[in-house]
């Protein structure tokens, strides 16, 4: 009900949009290799999973937390990464900014 009158009140208007195929085309190009890529990484691991298996228990449960763990710090580096990669991102045009001094370092 809140959401019904929300949309009245800003003016916009919901409704069917037809599919395009260039927009599909440009969404595959991105994310159909990302696609390939998250396919190819769970396949790794099921494949090196039954190779370390006949090695026995105790490697077969290192090789798992193993591979649980790097699921795991997977969003966490991918996060932080990008955090990082804006930083000196944003960097190189204040060194030549009016009133800076040459040779510090940006805040």
């Amino acid at each position: 009900m809140a959401f019904s009158q929300a949309v009245r009140c800003s003016g916009l208007t919901l409704g069917i949009v037809p599919l395009e195929r260039r927009l599909f085309a440009d969404i595959l190009k991105v994310g159909l290799p990302t696609a390939i890529n998250a396919l190819q990484s769970n396949l790794c691991v099921i494949l090196v999973t039954g190779a370390v298996g006949l090695f026995g228990t105790a490697a077969l449960a290192g090789y798992g937390i193993a591979a649980r763990l790097d699921y795991v710090m997977i969003p966490i580096l991918f996060g932080l990464s990008s955090a990082v990669l804006a930083m000196p991102a944003r960097a190189p045009g204040r060194a030549a900014s009016p009133g800076s001094v040459p040779g510090s370092a940006p805040a």
